[in-house]
């Protein structure tokens, strides 16, 4: 799933502090699609492309439609 956000600068004092990715609890872009709602911890050009993290309410029997992805991996961690 792709969302159109505005760019986050790789070096912006708010998300990266003494070179650690920070991701304050109830800050960051976020998006409603889908009925969920996706706020992005950090993105790939935060992370010098290596990983993007994606925090996601979703209500029960909600979620995106079954996919693959063919170029990229992707992990779940459920709370």
């Amino acid at each position: 799933m792709s969302f159109l956000l505005n760019e986050i600068a790789p070096d912006d004092p708010m998300w990266n502090k003494r070179g650690a990715l920070y991701a304050p609890s109830g800050e960051g872009p976020t998006v409603w699609a889908a009925d969920d709602i996706y706020t992005v911890k950090a993105a790939s050009a935060q992370t010098k492309g290596n990983i993007g993290f994606i925090e996601a309410t979703v209500p029960a029997g909600g979620g995106p439609v079954p996919h693959a992805h063919t170029d990229e991996y992707e992990t779940f961690y459920v709370l």
